[in-house]
Parts: structure tokens; C-alpha cells; sequence
């Protein structure tokens, strides 16, 4: 018997786009920062369920996400502006 291919995964920019180009883009990168968030507790919570050295990676991917977030982020410091500014 042949091995069957994996499901194909949903898009997760094309569900998403639709729902994020209707805010505004200061609340835009909030939400993406939340999101990037989400992701590095999911990772870190993988971590907590495996041994070395796969613990370490989950953790490097969590902190990725963290910095990502971080950079996202919208500063009290610095204007955001729009696309068509």
C-alpha cells in the first residue's frame, strides 16, 4: 500500500487577511503581536512535554516569537502610519 500525503493545511494568511485589513493599522500590529504571542506559548508549552535537545529548540522558536512580537508592537514612541501614506 502507498503512503497517503498528508492533509493539506488552510492558509492561515488567506483566513486572516480579511479580518486584518478592516483595522485600523495600529490595531492591526496589536493583533499580530498577540498572535505571535499565542505562538510562543503554544511553543513553550511543547517544550514542557519533550526532552532535550528538541526542549531547546521549542524555546529558541518561542523567543522568535517573542522578539517578533516585540517588533510588531506599536510604540507610544513612533507614529504607525498606513499603507497609502
Amino acid at each position: 500500500m502507498a503512503p497517503t500525503a498528508p492533509p493539506e493545511l488552510p492558509s492561515i494568511a488567506a483566513i486572516l487577511t480579511p479580518v486584518v485589513v478592516r483595522l485600523p493599522p495600529r490595531q492591526q500590529r496589536l493583533l499580530i503581536a498577540h498572535a505571535e504571542r499565542q505562538a510562543a506559548e503554544m511553543y513553550r508549552s511543547w517544550a514542557a512535554q519533550v526532552d532535550e535537545p528538541e526542549r531547546d529548540g521549542f524555546l529558541r522558536c518561542a523567543e522568535r516569537e517573542e522578539d517578533t512580537a516585540a517588533r510588531v508592537e506599536p510604540s507610544n514612541r513612533r507614529p504607525i502610519r498606513s499603507a497609502a501614506n
